[in-house]
């Protein structure tokens, strides 16, 4: 009775054990992560204060980090000061916007797996994205905040070196109204992205996807596909483009193995 009492005690010990040393773990783990998330922000930060064009308006946006460990972070920039950028704890004291994503998330941004608008890119405002953005409460957006202000900066910020580079590719590429697509440059007035269509595969198969209200340049740069532009089947292949005008059902897919690729341009008052 002795022995197993004392096996008893060994076996909870053991596991009690186990508990602190996996807590233990667990605190190192989120601590080096922290570590890493504040390395990665400031790497973007140098290069965005050596290689960009600050706002001329001092702007703060905050960024949260949601997993595996939560953080919340504000970076400020003023170019007129001494220190032009400058990252804190916590969110911003008056209220703007802000990024939302993971470390993973931001760790692939970082090392160009993929790029800050590829991994924002949706088909609707409602989809959710590996960087998202949000703003907080008391907050007034005008309408254009985002394309004009809010994508653009996020692509200066999250984009290093100089020129700045965006490779495109299928695995750069998130899937995106149907199709794998590399979201190359956002601003007011102009959207620009790489698509791939793989056979089974359809472009805007909702069709309340399938309009926008400005036009859009679509350049095949490889394959062979069909497309169903303002209700009329057509066949579109490598070195043909399509203007579609605002308000145009448009939607493409290929029955070819080798599948479809190309690059789209949205532009006009509303892009």
């Amino acid at each position: 009775m002795r022995s197993l009492r004392r096996l008893k005690t060994l076996g909870a010990f053991s596991s009690l054990s186990l508990l602190i040393i996996i807590s233990g773990f667990s605190h190192a783990k989120e601590v080096i992560q922290e570590l890493d998330v504040q390395r990665l922000l400031n790497a973007f930060i140098e290069d965005y204060i050596e290689n960009d064009t600050l706002p001329e308006t001092p702007i703060a946006f905050g960024l949260q980090i949601t997993s595996p460990r939560d953080e919340k972070w504000t970076i400020s920039i003023d170019s007129t000061a001494a220190e032009k950028v400058t990252l804190t704890e916590g969110f911003p004291e008056d209220p703007t916007f802000f990024f939302v994503t993971d470390y993973p998330t931001l760790k692939k941004i970082h090392d160009v797996e993929i790029n800050a608008l590829t991994a924002a890119g949706r088909a609707r405002m409602t989809d959710k994205t590996p960087l998202d953005f949000g703003f907080m409460p008391g907050f007034q957006a005008s309408p254009d905040f985002i394309s004009s202000v809010m994508l653009p900066l996020g692509f200066h910020f999250f984009t290093r070196g100089k020129p700045e580079i965006i490779p495109f590719g299928e695995k750069y590429s998130r899937f995106v109204h149907g199709g794998n697509a590399v979201i190359f440059y956002y601003e007011k007035g102009l959207r620009t992205s790489w698509y791939q269509v793989k056979k089974g595969m359809k472009i805007n198969d909702n069709l309340e996807d399938a309009t926008n209200p400005f036009p859009s340049l679509f350049i095949f740069t490889k394959g062979e596909g069909q497309a169903l532009v303002d209700h009329k089947k057509i066949t579109v292949k490598e070195g043909m483009s399509i203007f579609v005008q605002a308000g145009m059902i448009h939607q493409f897919w290929t029955e070819s193995d080798s599948g479809l690729e190309f690059v789209l341009i949205m532009f006009g008052k509303d892009a």
